[in-house]
């Protein structure tokens, strides 16, 4: 017959408890270090982008007062055929030629974005660009564009602006406070995780119930420590002589 011996590891949930209790200096020191990594890293490394939106309604027939069933049924499929149209090459190269922009098509179809509000004929389109100024710029031309080319391939009677697109009063990406804050937590978690593993693989002997933990051998007496001893005795003489 086989005996097989394993080590059990057990774990003390209070004495992890009093080991991050007792290193949470470091644990705070490790969320402030990488907080403000995280802040000097947004701040200074990362480029700001900013987008700017413009809207425009589709219509099938000019100063129609009433949408037919028809028209209703086909709203949906008219509207991705559009927004096909916006991000076309031609479209998009046009751009680039008048503004004068340095990027190529593919850069600047990265950069584009078209959305549909649920059950409306809205198309709305998103430009985002390092420059304020460029991606609003960049948005209103492919609208205008965009919009010629719609009426003229599906020969639709207008497209209606609904808004133009506006200048960014602020970035859009990246968020300090977002990135200061997971950094933070990040750094917390990743300190305790290592407080914790160190206090797990540390085996050495500090008291009597590590003992009977580790070596299974039961504590009859225990000896003091003499240098503390000493030191106690030290106090005492101080005390009397004064």
């Amino acid at each position: 017959m086989e005996t097989t011996n394993r080590d059990v590891v057990e774990i003390d949930l209070k004495d992890l408890f009093f080991a991050l209790l007792d290193k949470i200096w470091i644990i705070i020191l490790a969320g402030i270090v990488c907080a403000l990594a995280a802040f000097l890293y947004t701040k200074f490394m990362v480029t700001p982008m900013y987008q700017s939106t413009s809207s425009v309604y589709i219509l099938n027939r000019q100063n129609q007062q009433i949408t037919s069933s028809s028209d209703l049924s086909s709203a949906s499929q008219l509207v991705k055929d559009c927004k096909e149209l916006i991000v076309r090459r031609t479209v998009l190269e046009q751009v680039i030629e008048k503004l004068g922009l340095n990027m190529t098509y593919e850069q600047l179809a990265g950069s584009v974005s078209v959305g549909n509000p649920t059950d409306t004929r809205v198309i709305e389109i998103t430009v985002k660009n390092s420059d304020p100024v460029r991606a609003r710029d960049i948005v209103n031309l492919i609208r205008e564009i965009s919009a010629g080319e719609m009426e003229k391939i599906m020969n639709l009677e207008k497209v209606e602006l609904v808004e133009p697109g506006h200048l960014p009063s602020g970035p859009y990406s990246p968020s300090l406070k977002k990135n200061m804050m997971i950094a933070g937590l990040l750094g917390v978690l990743i300190a305790c995780i290592i407080i914790i593993m160190l206090h797990l693989l540390d085996d050495t002997i500090k008291n009597s119930d590590d003992v009977e933990r580790y070596l299974g051998l039961s504590v009859l007496g225990s000896i003091p420590d003499a240098e503390i001893m000493a030191g106690g005795k030290k106090n005492k003489n101080k005390k009397a002589a004064k």
